[in-house]
């Protein structure tokens, strides 16, 4: 829920995927209608109640959201420590915002990380467009063009646009779910930076959301069976359906730093 007094925002939305979920499964919106209670006449006993139809208005990104999730039910995980392969996953906390460098500047990454109910560090990375970012999130201009780039970026794009791992480099599972992490969490960083991952440190990153509510399709669930790249455990690759926070002072645009 909004704190109190604030107003929540959506930094990321996806209408193209939302919509396109909605209408596979065959999910629509009710009619809204009002009771309509007329005065009795002169000789009446009692008043007669009629129902109207009310003019059907756009649903809110609120009221999208909410019926998603019910639709979705328990296979929209919360507890990121769940049997693979985890499908629909969803979370609150820190997330960075940032372009993909793949040579287009209309891909969009994003990066949180989530501890399991056993402990473990899952790092969740996601896909999308910039387009889907909120205006305020990309009107201060792009964010500054420098660090560290990787060279697996076109096979993890063709990975999230068609599913395919590539003969070439990565050639599994494991090695693609390690690349994707080390372009979410780690992309535009510089020698200077040492060892701090910390996303205002990065080129291509727009900024950040403290307390962030995110939902998203996972494409990728990987884990490392007791070992860690890049301080994970376990990885999700995906796409977010939204980002949205309840709280407007959790968010931190690096372009007003």
């Amino acid at each position: 829920m909004p704190e109190l007094g604030g107003l929540q925002r959506y930094v990321y939305w996806s209408e193209r995927r939302i919509l396109g979920w909605l209408e596979d499964q065959n999910i629509k919106f009710d009619d809204k209608r009002q009771r309509k209670i007329t005065t009795p006449g002169f000789r009446g006993t009692v008043p007669s109640v009629e129902w109207t139809r009310e003019k059907a208005g756009q649903p809110s990104r609120p009221e999208v959201a909410r019926l998603l999730e019910d639709s979705w039910g328990r296979l929209a995980v919360t507890d990121l420590s769940s049997p693979p392969p985890i499908q629909w996953a969803k979370g609150r906390g820190y997330v960075a915002l940032g372009e993909f460098a793949v040579g287009d500047p209309n891909r969009a990454v994003m990066y949180t990380e989530c501890l399991g109910g056993s402990g473990e560090v899952v790092g969740v990375c996601l896909f999308g467009s910039t387009d889907n970012y909120a205006e305020f999130v990309t009107e201060g201009g792009r964010p500054e063009q420098y660090g560290w780039t990787s060279s697996a970026s076109i096979a993890v794009l063709k990975f999230l646009q068609e599913g395919i791992i590539d003969r070439g480099f990565p050639t599994t599972e494991e090695g693609m779910a390690i690349e994707a992490l080390k372009i979410a969490k780690t992309q535009g960083l510089t020698y200077e930076s040492g060892d701090r991952v910390e996303a205002w440190l990065r080129g291509h990153t727009y900024g950040d959301v403290l307390d962030a509510e995110w939902f998203a399709e996972v494409f990728l669930d990987v884990s490392f069976d007791g070992c860690t790249h890049d301080g994970c455990n376990r990885v999700l690759v995906g796409a977010p359906l939204w980002i949205h926070t309840p709280s407007l002072r959790s968010i931190r645009m690096y372009s007003d730093f």
